[in-house]
């Protein structure tokens, strides 16, 4: 092998180690800290009954005079036991008051499932406001290898869902 035929598979070598090193370094940090924010409209009623007290201009709206329980899907894509070096999945929920009711306490949790559909964990959090918009921050809830996601919220009269944002 002459000279100039080794100079080139040197470098083809060089290239192709430069590029697997560099294509392990970019999915490592595209996993940490997925976070997937969804529209508030992809929440449905948990009773068939309410689906007449709701809007989804948007968003899901509570235009009863009564709570109204939605329950808003997650796609998980972090199935194994692993998250990210986070202790779960976590979330962030924006919610709206509107006009001048009066004031009254938003609930909304985080549960995680076994893959065989059985509840593993979870995690509530409330506010209470009058109007305007509002947060609730759910802390990490301790997820299980194959299991699902959801979230759902009692929404008091004249109170919406904007949207969430769910981090693995």
């Amino acid at each position: 092998m002459n000279p100039t035929q080794l100079l080139t598979q040197s470098r083809v070598l060089f290239v192709l180690a430069i590029t697997l090193m560099s294509t392990a370094g970019i999915s490592t940090a595209a996993l940490a800290g997925d976070a997937k924010v969804y529209v508030g409209s992809m929440c449905d009623p948990a009773q068939g009954t309410d689906v007449s007290n709701v809007n989804r201009n948007g968003g899901i709206f509570n235009n009863s005079n009564n709570p109204v329980l939605v329950r808003c899907p997650i796609v998980r894509d972090i199935t194994g036991s692993s998250d990210n070096s986070f202790n779960g999945p976590f979330a962030t929920i924006q919610l709206q008051r509107f006009g001048t009711p009066p004031s009254a306490t938003t609930q909304c949790q985080m549960r995680t499932y076994q893959a065989n559909g059985n509840v593993f964990s979870e995690r509530i959090s409330c506010v209470t406001t009058s109007a305007g918009d509002f947060t609730i921050n759910i802390a990490a809830v301790p997820q299980s290898p194959g299991g699902a996601y959801e979230i759902s919220c009692s929404l008091p009269p004249l109170t919406g869902l904007e949207r969430y944002i769910v981090t693995e």
